[in-house]
């Protein structure tokens, strides 16, 4: 399971929301120390299911239930194209004081989980991806991102187009990459692509 030679980790990481769930997708090289974000974008799985061509699917199965089937959708398809060897999952927004949303909230973690577990054999690390982490301040998250001598953008124009989401799932797996990834080398358990 261990490979003390891959010199790139790809995560895929989230900050999962109601309405809108921030990805990224970032490209770790171990031997220059240097975070390529690939890609990123924003799911917005409750706008799409609210379309007519859901319609039937909604009277019948409700628009929740839907919603999480097209975000597992849209996540299949992220895992199956990038191929990561790590999913990571902001758990931040998880708080029990606001009951709807929690519960929103503990399904979308679910279904990802469901997903993760059945289709493609990875687990979820699910981190509390705090604004205080190395490197970080506690300055808008879009300069944190943008400020960060390890964070690079694959393509330059990328960086200024990033919504409050994508920046939060950016820092998602940035904290994981700097603050978690290393007890994972050190415990020797780390993946390798299959």
């Amino acid at each position: 399971m261990a490979n003390q030679n891959q010199s790139v980790v790809r995560v895929l990481s989230f900050s999962p929301g109601i309405a809108v769930t921030g990805w990224s997708i970032i490209d770790y090289n171990t031997t220059n120390d240097k975070l390529v974000v690939y890609r990123f974008g924003s799911l917005k799985p409750a706008n799409t299911a609210g379309k007519k061509l859901h319609s039937a699917e909604i009277e019948k199965y409700g628009k929740q239930l839907v919603s999480l089937q097209l975000l597992r959708d849209a996540v299949s398809d992220l895992v199956g194209t990038y191929h990561p060897l790590y999913i990571i999952v902001d758990d931040t927004p998880l708080d029990p004081r606001n009951p709807s949303a929690y519960v929103a909230l503990v399904n979308w973690f679910c279904a990802i989980q469901l997903l993760c577990y059945n289709d493609f054999d990875t687990p979820i690390i699910r981190v509390h991806a705090s604004s205080e982490s190395e490197g970080m301040t506690h300055q808008p998250i879009y300069d944190q991102i943008h400020d960060n001598k390890m964070i690079h953008f694959k393509q330059k124009k990328q960086a200024a187009i990033l919504s409050h989401s994508e920046a939060t799932s950016i820092h998602c797996g940035y904290y994981f990459l700097r603050d978690h990834y290393p007890s994972i080398v050190a415990s020797g358990d780390i993946l390798t692509e299959t």
